[in-house]
């Protein structure tokens, strides 16, 4: 059964977006009576069959309605990399393992300084249908580093920093200890400056280890979500 994002959700007909109708038809070639599962990024899920088929709109008939909560919440401040691709794998595989939230950030060493977000919203809205999830991660803007420290971060339970120089640092595992809103902080290539790492220590972040290895951006990223779903779950 495919998957398809719908905004509004209810028992009865729900109407497609016209991309969404559009991937329907032109792409997955679906016919009335089909079964089709919907979401609506915020965890309720429908289940249903088409009820009209057409390029510009399609319609649901939603016979059923489940409703989910998340309880641990991971979210993930991350250096856009400068080549494309790896960025939009990390995006794909953090979905896949249920991040909730991510916030580009713009850092001293950053060597990519511009996104499109439209087209990263794409890639996530893509991995979010094929794992089946219910919760469609947020993704933020481009935000400066020092404009994220000190205004957005300061909504989290629980702030940490990945930093590869010297400094006190607890190890992954201690992001299992509590529950609630989670956040990490991933640098750029270059990792974040000796200033950069102070000001988030200032601003209650945690140090946090990744190991022995050096990761790249992306892979301490991925790392970072699946420690947090292997010791959640």
């Amino acid at each position: 059964m495919d998957t398809f994002y719908c905004s509004e959700i209810q028992e009865g007909l729900c109407n497609l977006s016209q991309d969404e109708s559009h991937h329907a038809t032109r792409v997955l070639r679906k016919k009335e009576g089909q079964p089709v599962r919907l979401i609506d990024g915020k965890g309720r899920v429908g289940l249903g069959a088409f009820q009209e088929v057409h390029k510009k709109n399609c319609v649901v008939l939603v016979d059923e309605i489940v409703d989910s909560s998340e309880a641990n919440l991971l979210a993930i401040a991350i250096a856009p990399t400068k080549n494309l691709d790896r960025l939009e794998w990390f995006l794909e595989k953090t979905t896949e393992l249920g991040i909730h939230q991510i916030i580009p950030i713009l850092c001293q060493h950053s060597e990519r300084k511009v996104i499109r977000v439209d087209r990263l919203r794409r890639v996530i809205m893509a991995a979010t249908k094929q794992s089946l999830s219910a919760f469609l991660p947020i993704l933020a803007n481009l935000t400066p580093y020092s404009a994220f420290i000190s205004s957005l971060a300061q909504k989290y339970e629980h702030k940490y920093i990945a930093y590869c120089g010297e400094g006190p640092q607890v190890d992954i595992s201690d992001i299992s200890k509590q529950g609630g809103n989670t956040i990490v902080l991933i640098g750029p290539e270059g990792d974040f400056s000796p200033v950069e790492y102070d000001l988030a220590l200032k601003n209650g972040f945690i140090g946090l280890s990744l190991g022995k290895s050096r990761l790249r951006t992306e892979t301490a990223g991925i790392y970072v979500a699946a420690a947090f779903r292997f010791l959640h779950d």
